[in-house]
C-alpha cells in the first residue's frame, strides 16, 4: 500500500482532538516502541520541552540575575565526554545491526518487523532520542553560567527540533533511509563535543582552537546539506517513504542551513573583514 495514502486514510476519519490523538499515538505509531519510556505519548516530549523553555528563558535567568555566574567546568567536561561516548555508541548500534551508507541514496522503506536488524534500529533510534533530551542540559548550563548571548532563538529552536525529530523517528520511523539523518548527526556531534571538551581544557592544550571552531561550523552546514539531498532521494515516486516525513523534515533543513550560513558569515567572514580594516 502507498504509505502516503494509508496515512491519509487514518486522517479522513478524524473529527476532533480525541480522534487526532488516537491516530497519532496509536494508529500511525510503531507498536514495538509503545513500552519504551517517554515515547508512547507526545505529551512526554512536549512536557520536557516546556520545562526546558521555562528553565532557560525565565526561571534560571531570573534566579541568576543578582548572582555571579557558575563556572561548571568539571560538569562541562563530564557532559561533553558522555556526549562523545554516547554518540559514538549510537553509531556502533546502527552499524552493528546492518546500517550502511547505501541508506543515503537507496530507497529503504520503514521496516516494522521483529527481526534482529529492525529491532536493533529501533533501540539505536531510542538511544539517540535519549541523547537529544540530555543535550537540553547544554542550554541550562549556559543559563547558569550567564552565557545569555549563547541562548539565541536558533540555539533553542535547534535543540527543540532535534528532540521532536528524534522522538518522531523513534515512534514512527521504522529505520527507513531517513535514518541517515541520525547517523550523520551523530558523526558531527562526536566532532562537535570533542571540540567543546577541548575548549573546556584549552589552557592545557599546546595549540589554538580557532580553526577547529570554523571547521566544526562548516561540518554542520555540510551535514544539513547532505540531509537535504537524502530527503530529495526519499521523495522519488518509487520510494515508499511517507510524504509527511519529508514535508516536515525538508523545510526545517532549509531553515537551519540558512541560520548556520548566516552565523558562519557573521562569525568568520564579517569578523575577518573588520580585523583587516583595523590593520589598514
Amino acid at each position: 500500500m502507498d504509505p502516503e495514502n494509508s496515512e491519509l486514510n487514518y486522517f479522513r476519519n478524524v473529527s476532533g482532538f480525541a480522534d487526532l490523538y488516537r491516530v497519532l499515538v496509536h494508529d500511525l505509531a510503531d507498536d514495538r516502541v509503545k513500552h519504551l519510556p517517554m515515547v508512547h505519548s507526545p505529551l512526554w516530549i512536549l512536557s520536557c520541552l516546556g520545562i526546558y523553555l521555562l528553565l532557560v528563558l525565565r526561571t534560571v535567568p531570573k534566579w541568576m540575575q543578582n548572582r555571579k555566574p557558575f563556572r561548571l567546568k568539571s560538569l562541562i567536561i563530564v557532559y561533553d565526554s558522555v556526549q562523545i561516548v554516547g554518540n559514538g555508541f549510537s553509531l556502533f548500534l546502527f552499524y552493528k545491526h546492518g546500517w550502511s551508507w547505501r541508506y543515503f541514496y537507496e530507497c529503504r522503506s520503514p521496516d516494522f518487523s521483529n527481526n534482529e536488524q529492525s529491532l536493533g534500529f529501533v533501540h539505536a533510534a531510542y538511544f539517540t532520542y535519549l541523547l537529544k533530551i540530555m543535550e537540553l542540559m547544554e542550554t541550562v548550563m549556559y543559563a547558569f553560567r550567564k552565557k545569555n548571548s549563547q541562548i539565541s532563538f536558533f540555539h533553542v529552536y535547534h535543540h527543540c527540533y532535534a528532540c521532536v525529530t528524534a522522538w518522531g523517528f523513534t515512534k514512527y520511523g521504522g529505520g527507513s533511509m531517513l535514518s541517515y539523518t541520525i547517523m550523520v548527526n551523530c558523526i558531527v556531534h562526536v566532532f562537535m563535543y570533542t571540540y567543546y571538551l577541548s575548549s573546556a581544557i584549552a589552557d592545557r592544550l599546546p595549540f589554538s582552537l580557532k580553526r577547529v571552531k570554523k571547521f566544526v561550523t562548516t561540518l554542520q552546514i555540510v551535514q544539513l546539506l547532505s540531509v537535504l539531498v537524502n530527503i530529495g532521494f526519499a521523495l522519488r515516486p518509487s520510494c515508499a517513504i511517507p510524504l509527511f516525513h519529508c514535508l516536515f523534515h525538508g523545510p526545517n533543513m532549509v531553515f537551519q542551513i540558512k541560520m548556520f550560513v548566516d552565523f558562519y558569515r557573521a562569525a568568520y567572514l564579517e569578523n575577518k573583514k573588520k580585523v583587516s580594516n583595523k590593520k589598514t
